[in-house]
């Protein structure tokens, strides 16, 4: 079968390029856009000669690696080359998977599987693969940037979920500080108000942002259950709304197993 060098440049350029820029958006990395292209360039150029020349198949971690250099440079050089090949591996099985939905089939030859079904479609499932994979990574990060809380109080619970905030420094007692709106846990409390239980609560943490700052009251008594551990977060109530599915913010919370 003849083996057209300009192809196999320009599907393995395109298809190195989406995963340099999908590790670089997943890992939030600020893409250098010249080094990702020429790396990518690069590769398509060691996978025509490959084609063409045979080569053995173990100089593949080696231009991974080199391209890995080009890319981002140096630094955690060993964890970015790991990565990035089981985003190859994941990419590669999406593309058997989907031509197999197709209708299509594989079967083990000497020098790799050889795919049943037109050049042209597996090139596209080849390419569409990583930004399918980098959406799956985004939909599954996405998901750990929530955390299900239980509140106990005084007998009484409730369970909510909150957002997993980095930026909330708030610290009561040198515990972080969950922070929920008043009308996710009025529940809890026989106030029949938010001013209510300011009034009712001694135990207060200072809050200091751009446009100014202020207390908000700490449920002492609460106990924090994060996903299902116990944690070492302090409760406070404010009488904020917020928006989305999650009725409060957590930061750098630490667990212990129940």
């Amino acid at each position: 079968m003849p083996v057209y060098a300009d192809s196999v440049f320009a599907i393995n350029s395109l298809s190195n390029a989406l995963l340099l820029y999908s590790y670089s958006f997943f890992y939030g990395i600020t893409p250098r856009h010249s080094r990702l292209i020429g790396a990518a360039a690069l590769g398509g150029l060691f996978a025509s000669a490959e084609a063409i020349l045979d080569l053995p198949h173990i100089l593949r971690v080696g231009v991974l690696i080199l391209l890995t250099v080009i890319a981002f440079g140096r630094g955690g050089l060993a964890r970015r080359v790991s990565q990035l090949m089981l985003m190859c591996f994941a990419a590669e099985g999406i593309t058997i998977a989907a031509v197999s939905m197709m209708g299509a089939y594989a079967e083990l030859a000497p020098d790799g599987i050889v795919l049943f079904a037109s050049e042209p479609v597996c090139a596209a499932i080849f390419i569409a693969a990583y930004p399918t994979y980098y959406l799956a990574l985004k939909l599954i990060k996405a998901q750990n940037r929530y955390i299900r809380l239980s509140i106990r109080y005084r007998g009484r619970e409730v369970r909510l979920t909150v957002l997993r905030d980095s930026g909330n420094l708030l610290r009561y007692h040198d515990s972080p500080v969950i922070m929920v709106a008043w009308e996710a846990v009025a529940t809890l409390f026989d106030h029949s108000s938010y001013n209510e239980l300011r009034n009712s609560t001694e135990a207060f943490a200072i809050y200091r942002t751009i446009s100014g700052a202020g207390t908000v009251p700490i449920i002492e008594d609460a106990e924090c259950i994060t996903d299902g551990i116990a944690s070492n977060a302090a409760l406070a109530v404010v009488e904020r709304k917020f928006k989305g599915k999650y009725r409060g913010v957590a930061g750098d919370i630490q667990t212990g197993r129940i």
